[in-house]
Order: C-alpha cells, then sequence, then structure tokens
C-alpha cells in the first residue's frame, strides 16, 4: 500500500519545465526592453532640456541696442520722481532688453547646430526674457512593432530673463 502511494507520488512530479522557462524569459526580456526603452527616452528627454537652456541662454543674450543705448532719459525722469527711492534702481525696471527677432533666428540656428530633428513649437518674447517649446521625435531602439510602438515624440518647454541691471 505504501508502495502505491510512493509511486502516486512520483507519477505527480513528470513533465517539462520548458513553458516555465520561455515564460520566464518572456518575461524578462518584455521587462527588459521596457526598462531600456524608458532610460533611453529619459536620456534623450534630458539632452533636448539641455539643448533648449543653452539655446535660449545664447539667445537671450541679444541684445536690443535701441532700446539699451537710446532709451528714452525724460520717461525715466519721471518714474523716478513718482517711485520711491528704494525701487529706483530695482532689476525688474531696469533689466537689459532682448533683440526678439534676432533672439529667434539665433535661437534657430542653435538648434540646427546641435544635429538634432528639432521642431519649435512656441516661442515668445516680451523684451525682457524668451521662452520656447521644442519639440522631438525619437525612435525607440526596441521598437515594439507588435503594438505600433516604434517612436516617441519628446517636448519640453524652458523660459530665460535678464537679471542683470546696466549701469548707468
Amino acid at each position: 500500500m505504501a508502495l502505491m502511494i510512493r509511486e502516486r507520488e512520483l507519477d505527480l512530479d513528470k513533465g517539462s519545465i520548458s513553458p516555465l522557462i520561455f515564460g520566464y524569459f518572456f518575461i524578462s526580456m518584455v521587462t527588459i526592453f521596457i526598462i531600456a526603452n524608458t532610460a533611453f527616452l529619459y536620456i534623450e528627454r534630458r539632452e533636448l532640456t539641455n539643448t533648449l537652456e543653452g539655446s535660449l541662454f545664447i539667445a537671450s543674450q541679444q541684445l536690443d541696442e535701441i532700446s539699451y543705448y537710446f532709451s528714452n532719459p525724460v520717461e525715466e525722469f519721471l518714474g523716478s520722481i513718482q517711485r520711491s527711492p528704494s525701487t529706483l534702481y530695482s532689476t525688474s525696471l531696469r533689466q537689459v532688453p532682448i533683440d526678439c527677432p534676432k533672439a529667434h533666428s539665433v535661437l534657430r540656428e542653435q538648434l540646427v547646430f546641435s544635429g538634432q530633428d528639432i521642431e519649435i513649437a512656441e516661442f515668445n518674447c516680451d523684451g525682457r526674457s524668451v521662452s520656447a517649446k521644442i519639440r522631438e521625435r525619437v525612435f525607440l531602439p526596441f521598437a515594439l512593432k507588435v503594438l505600433g510602438i516604434t517612436s516617441f515624440t519628446n517636448q519640453v518647454s524652458a523660459r530665460v530673463s535678464t537679471r542683470y541691471s546696466r549701469n548707468d
């Protein structure tokens, strides 16, 4: 009797572990693909952010010479009478002006110079700050063609403003 029970227990252990190995292999490969694609997209987004910030920094250095050198002294004088002495030399009132058309062209040049296929989605300039939103289409290193995912569009935005007052 004990021998028959022992034989039944041995019969339950028969089978193949190939489906189990295949399942673990499939799960591990999908996990590796997801982690690799996510890391790749994160690195590309950081690179796109750095490119935009550097390009905007260079674009914000385009001086509007007419506003800078030939600002209306009467308006500044009248403005100083109405303001208290503590706000007279505030940097928010006397920032270095940015030449917006020149800043836009410099931003385009810098993005072309970066060697990436970048599209400017939005550009704003008010003479004191420059902001832009750009996007780039990135092809994934492990494309999931079964799901129809082969590329991803990264979109970042940044803003740069002048902080330094001019010295009169």
